[in-house]
């Protein structure tokens, strides 16, 4: 039985409902939830680095997670409580996990920051999800962040965890391992369009502070758009926030780049 499991502080009683409930709603065959229960800035006052107790604490979060699951070779998808799954997740994971490749890590949703990359994949995004089409797109040299939904491969398992282990910790866990994909430590792509997505209470970080607030509702934004399960509704109210921070100018830019992502725009012309 391949294991699915899910970071969760004991106060968050609404999150554990939220992602225990959508995975019982998705295809979940071979797959079952265990949650982990996350730890807190007590469980880290021994460990230096100059981060803040709460960063820490998610850091060590995963690094414990997966170390409950090293062995054998079925993989591991860890997944934050604010995490949601699409119906087919299970089934498409199932078949890209299976297909001829040498991906370590495969993300089901991440936050990218390369314009270029979201511009293509938002004009492709409703054909291929459409054609119930999925693809790998490679992560190394991209920008991106997050790590809210990622599948670690049997063979990697054991390896990542060892990269983890330090006495201190000093970046962020989702950035600590987007360099070690860029160092080519570890191959990752992303599955594309996205297979998990994140719920409301994502807006409202249990480990960032608020001086970012409009950069990560943006992305996330972003994220529940190229989602194989949208909601329209919940992008739209996204996008209505989003709004409160633009200005006239912004909004007709904001025209003009819908056009660009649309169908009878040819980017590949």
């Amino acid at each position: 039985m391949k294991a699915c499991v899910f970071i969760n502080l004991p106060a968050a009683i609404a999150r554990r409902a939220s992602v225990e409930a959508s995975f019982a709603a998705a295809q979940s065959g071979g797959w079952a939830l265990q949650r982990f229960e996350a730890l807190g800035p007590a469980d880290v006052a021994a460990i230096g680095g100059g981060l803040t107790p709460t960063e820490k604490a998610c850091f060590a979060s995963h690094r414990a997670a997966l170390a409950l699951h090293l062995e054998g070779d079925d993989p591991v998808l860890i997944v934050e409580d604010d995490a949601v799954f699409a119906p087919q997740a299970f089934t498409v994971l199932d078949g890209m996990l299976a297909q001829a490749g040498d991906w370590d890590i495969l993300y089901t949703d991440a936050a990218l920051c390369d314009f270029n990359l979201m511009v293509h994949l938002a004009s492709r995004r409703d054909s291929m999800a459409g054609r119930g089409e999925f693809l790998p797109v490679d992560l190394k040299g991209r920008s991106f962040f997050g790590a809210t939904a990622y599948a670690i491969r049997g063979a990697a398992k054991a390896r990542l965890h060892a990269a983890l282990t330090a006495d201190e910790i000093s970046q962020p866990y989702d950035l600590f391992l987007r360099d070690l994909i860029h160092k080519g430590e570890f191959k990752a792509a992303v599955c594309f369009p996205f297979l998990t997505s994140l719920a409301p209470q994502a807006d409202a970080s249990q480990i960032q502070g608020g001086d970012t607030a409009v950069f990560d509702a943006t992305l996330n934004a972003y994220r529940r758009l190229m989602y194989v399960d949208r909601d329209l509704g919940q992008c739209r109210a996204d996008a209505q926030r989003l709004g409160a921070h633009s200005d006239e100018a912004a909004r007709l830019v904001g025209g003009v780049f819908a056009a660009i992502v649309s169908p009878a725009f040819p980017l590949d012309r």
